[in-house]
């Protein structure tokens, strides 16, 4: 076929998703306001940018000692984390599944194994459509009791990704 010029086939473009929110912490508001102001906030924030997605880091282990302190209940022998009789997270996340917005769950780990916060998160949270990420506060990482941590390697992260893929396929979170 001279004279015909071959056609290749075109990629579809994907979207950037663009992501608008805030972050949570307990220690942050004075009060916890509850989940529909929650919802609220994330679609308020979101409304200002074209386009974007209601997000929220939504921080759910708080620097404590020389680890965390998770506000949900947890078992584990790691010495570095420690766990609320009560979980402060779940009627706000089951909230933000019907509502569609997006969660980072994020932790201050301090000393804490980042691997068995991961496992513990996720455990907790993993059925919840909402939760899209985690996330390390890197200021409390190793940190000496002061908010200037210490950088996660090239080496850790590339550790705790591919276990919190194994994670996910192993224990069905999604």
């Amino acid at each position: 076929m001279a004279g015909q010029s071959k056609r290749t086939p075109t990629q579809a473009v994907t979207p950037k998703i663009i992501g608008a929110g805030f972050r949570y912490s307990t220690y942050g508001p004075s009060y916890d306001p509850g989940p529909p102001y929650w919802v609220d906030v994330g679609r308020s924030m979101a409304g200002k940018f074209p386009n974007a997605v209601p997000q929220a880091i939504w921080i759910v282990g708080e620097f404590y000692g020389t680890g965390t302190f998770l506000s949900f209940p947890g078992t584990t022998t790691e010495p570095n984390i420690f766990s609320s009789f009560v979980d402060m997270n779940e009627e706000v996340l089951a909230l933000f599944d019907q509502s569609g917005i997006q969660v980072w769950l994020q932790v201050e780990p301090g000393d804490a194994s980042m691997e068995e916060l991961i496992k513990l998160m996720l455990e907790q949270y993993g059925q919840h459509a909402c939760v899209i990420g985690i996330g390390v506060d890197v200021e409390w990482f190793h940190s000496d009791g002061t908010p200037e941590g210490r950088a996660v390697t090239d080496e850790e992260a590339a550790a705790w990704s591919p276990w919190y893929a194994r994670t996910i396929l192993s224990t069905g979170y999604s």
